[in-house]
């Protein structure tokens, strides 16, 4: 095993002398690092002891971690020599270390290119020009013996081997700036400006209140909120933060869940007092039925045991917006699902009854969506975290 001899100290010379290495047969080879690191060690000692030239036998067996006693004055220098010859020697030495740093710099180049959808864009992004993100990612898809993009005069797109390795640089990139700004920001105030679009029936919600709160703790954030049942494109109309309800269906835009929102069956108390009490959802198929227009959802009815039924009733009444659909049901105009915080007071009140309280819906989950490109930190990370549930 050769080394340089400028990775080696002996004591006694004014130059580093070569050393020669051989491969300790004799020893067996012990299956835990720390075993055999401390085999090597004293492998050393015993050498050192019994030639002027010192001649270093190490183990050939892949480890790769320190000595435990590296640091005892004892074997401070074995130590050191073990330390080194393990790392010139062993598969993971340190020129490995800095190939992986080399190839992490890749991946995430790799990444906010594909995040800009072009070397070009990703150039301005990190600051760099657009010839050596090409030639990174050229690299890394030579080490890798693959390809990972489908390269045009127009656009990019990934190869199949390109989006599995796409889905885990994502994961380290956000994972490493999100470590980072949470160290920056740790103690600073949100400041900016932040747009954002949320469904009017959130404006009954509790949402409001971490919305205020959020407001008072961070006065220098600057939020324009713009409640409407209309949802609007996000890229290209300067909104950047979308709140959908719903099941998202666009996977091009990043989204992040931030709770569920309950659904229940309601109707007045006046609309009920003139009719059977329902005891399944089959007695409620030929009641007045209300519908939310732009989701059309017809009744699913979850029972305890996991049972499903359908119903395919006929609305009677059909709205786009989902006040006015609870107001209508208030009203006494018919049965209606609506979120469960639209009813609280009134049910409590006595006014509406929830109809059918032992079986459920299906939950409505809640999701910021924001461009693809958009920052992950900063104002819009601080108020998602509040908003969360």
């Amino acid at each position: 095993f050769r080394v340089s001899c400028s990775s080696l100290l002996h004591e006694g010379c004014d130059e580093p002398e070569i050393l020669r290495y051989e491969n300790l047969k004799s020893v067996p080879k012990v299956p835990t690092s720390d075993s055999a690191l401390m085999v090597a060690v004293q492998t050393i000692r015993v050498a050192a002891a019994s030639s002027e030239k010192t001649v270093l036998y190490i183990l050939s067996s892949k480890f790769g971690e320190r000595p435990p006693d590296c640091d005892a004055p004892s074997c401070r220098k074995d130590g050191q020599i073990c330390f080194v010859l393990l790392y010139e020697i062993n598969q993971f030495h340190c020129s490995d270390i800095q190939t992986i740093l080399d190839q992490l710099r890749q991946i995430a180049i790799f990444a906010k290119t594909v995040d800009h959808g072009s070397f070009r864009a990703a150039a301005r992004a990190l600051g760099i020009s657009p010839s050596v993100v090409s030639h990174h990612i050229g690299q890394l898809e030579e080490q890798l013996g693959a390809a990972l993009l489908y390269r045009s005069t127009r656009k990019l797109s990934l190869t199949e081997d390109g989006k599995r390795l796409y889905a885990q640089a994502q994961t380290m990139v956000e994972a490493a700036e999100t470590g980072i700004q949470s160290v920056v920001d740790s103690g600073r105030q949100a400041s900016g400006v932040l747009n954002v679009t949320l469904p009017a029936v959130l404006s009954q919600s509790a949402l409001i209140d971490r919305i205020a709160s959020f407001s008072i703790t961070h006065p220098k954030a600057q939020l324009n909120l713009d409640f409407s049942d209309a949802r609007r494109e996000i890229i290209g109309s300067g909104i950047d933060i979308a709140i959908r309800m719903g099941w998202l269906k666009d996977n091009s835009l990043k989204a992040r869940k931030l709770y569920d929102i309950h659904r229940i069956l309601v109707a007045s108390t006046d609309y009920l007092a003139n009719r059977p009490r329902p005891t399944s959802p089959e007695d409620v198929a030929d009641w007045d039925w209300l519908e939310l227009a732009p989701v059309r959802l017809k009744p699913d009815f979850l029972g305890k045991n996991g049972g499903n039924i359908r119903l395919q009733p006929t609305p009677q009444l059909s709205v786009n917006d989902a006040n006015a659909l609870y107001r209508l049901a208030r009203a006494g105009a018919g049965l209606a699902i609506v979120p469960d915080f639209l009813a609280e007071a009134d049910i409590a009140a006595g006014v509406v009854e929830h109809v059918l309280p032992e079986w459920s819906h299906r939950l409505v989950g809640v999701y910021a969506v924001r461009p693809p490109n958009a920052p992950k930190q900063g104002l819009t990370a601080f108020f998602l975290d509040a908003i969360v549930g």
